[in-house]
């Protein structure tokens, strides 16, 4: 499959239907909050904020067709929590490479 917008969703799909436990492995990993906040700070890191810089406070939200633009005090991460989101992206990863190991090997 060719790498593109939608990509994860369509080796989902066509994972689902050939193997439907290592599907729900994955799904679950993608799902826990330590891969989200990862995901998170993976963002901000390449379009915003470094996490232990103090943002800009401007967040944005969506009610129904209106977008509300709210602006206050900075988010700061801290430098344990960065880490110990490291640590756990680390074991969720290992998690993932042991549930396709005992499909190829």
């Amino acid at each position: 499959m060719k790498p593109d917008p939608g990509f994860r969703q369509r080796v989902m799909k066509e994972l689902q239907a050939k193997d439907n436990i290592l599907f729900k492995a994955l799904k679950k990993c993608w799902q826990d909050e330590a891969y989200k906040k990862a995901e998170r700070f993976r963002n901000d890191l390449t379009h915003n904020y470094r996490p232990n810089f103090i943002d800009s406070g401007i967040s944005e939200s969506h009610e129904g067709d209106e977008i509300i633009i709210s602006v206050g005090l900075g988010e700061y991460t801290t430098t344990t929590e960065f880490i110990t989101n490291i640590e756990e992206t680390v074991d969720l990863m290992a998690e993932i490479i042991d549930n396709i190991r005992s499909k190829i090997v």
